[in-house]
């Protein structure tokens, strides 16, 4: 797929969709204040935006991931997502480079008001994207690689697993930090204000839903309606988007929210699973991930180690096993989940 490439200021902005100018001025001017408060330690890492129909946006990514950088794997968008910083590890005669997108849906740039496009929605989703492509580059300096080189195949997938929270945790923490500080969000016409942001999704029903989820997986391995690398992709897939990821997301963002403000009820104690199953494992994982945090991300490869083999204890939990044979092959049995 070919499209101009519509270069407005000084970010580079690729459109596959018909978007009006005064919106792509807007949306480059915008991306022009955010970038000076989002230090990127080597600017060439970021190539720019492109800008896709909302229902060809994981096409997109995954036609240049085969293109560029197929160590990534394949690309699977959230179900609610309208952006994503997409980092690749591009071939070079020199050996391979870092470049990262930022990839935005048409909708959300249909919605710019070009006269007021200070909004919330809009600056949150910018300034966490620039927050990935951040955390990118500095995780590229410090070990010269973003996907994991891991050779055995279940250990990867957990590695990727604990990556991508964690990449969102760190992503998050920066961004509520930055609109909690910083009058970037239009309250009345040319006032600004900061902005505490709360994780908007309840936690505790994204934890009953993976618990459901799960014991349908294992029913259905058993059953044979499912191969066991679909039900083992499904599980991970469950166990991040239901479990992992919403809980680090939620913690980024109230470890930035002050001790007196009103905090609507999110607790994933609310969840029967949680109570009886998750916490042990999700505590000592909020542990490691504060600790990648802390001290410029400098703990946070020993952190992400050490938050691979909780979660294996945790599927081990679940009832899935997972080995290698003296024969190089991959053995995975899933078994009875707790309820």
């Amino acid at each position: 797929m070919n499209a101009p490439n519509q270069s407005v200021h000084s970010v580079a902005i690729q459109v596959f969709c018909s978007i009006e100018q005064e919106k792509l001025e807007a949306l480059a001017t915008m991306m022009n204040e955010l970038i000076p408060l989002v230090p990127i330690p080597n600017a060439e890492h970021f190539q720019g935006v492109i800008v896709v129909p909302d229902e060809q946006r994981e096409l997109v990514i995954n036609d240049l991931l085969k293109e560029y950088d197929e160590s990534a794997g394949a690309y699977v968008s959230g179900t609610e997502a309208r952006a994503c910083a997409m980092p690749m590890e591009v071939p070079t005669d020199d050996g391979k480079v870092l470049a990262c997108l930022i990839f935005l849906a048409e909708s959300l740039v249909q919605e710019i008001n070009p006269m007021h496009y200070h909004s919330g929605d809009l600056i949150s989703t910018l300034l966490e994207e620039l927050c990935h492509v951040r955390h990118y580059s500095i995780t590229w300096q410090q070990r010269g690689y973003i996907h994991s080189y891991e050779a055995d195949i279940c250990k990867k997938d957990l590695l990727t697993m604990c990556s991508n929270f964690q990449d969102e945790y760190v992503a998050i923490r920066w961004k509520s930090s930055l609109m909690a500080s910083i009058p970037l969000v239009e309250i009345s016409d040319g006032n600004k204000s900061v902005v505490h942001l709360r994780y908007g999704t309840p936690v505790a029903s994204l934890l009953d839903q993976a618990s459901s989820e799960l014991s349908q997986i294992s029913l259905d391995a058993a059953d044979k309606k499912l191969s066991i690398d679909d039900a083992w992709s499904k599980l991970l897939q469950t166990v991040y988007r239901k479990i992992f990821e919403p809980l680090a997301r939620n913690e980024a963002f109230l470890a930035v929210i002050p001790a007196n403000e009103d905090i609507p009820s999110q607790s994933a104690s609310d969840s029967l699973f949680y109570q009886q199953f998750v916490e042990p494992y999700w505590e000592k994982t909020k542990t490691q991930l504060e600790r990648s945090f802390n001290n410029d991300l400098e703990e946070q490869e020993i952190a992400l180690n050490e938050m691979a083999g909780i979660l294996d204890d945790f599927v081990r939990g679940l009832g899935v096993t997972h080995s290698k044979t003296s024969g190089g092959d991959y053995y995975i049995e899933i078994g009875v989940v707790p309820s």
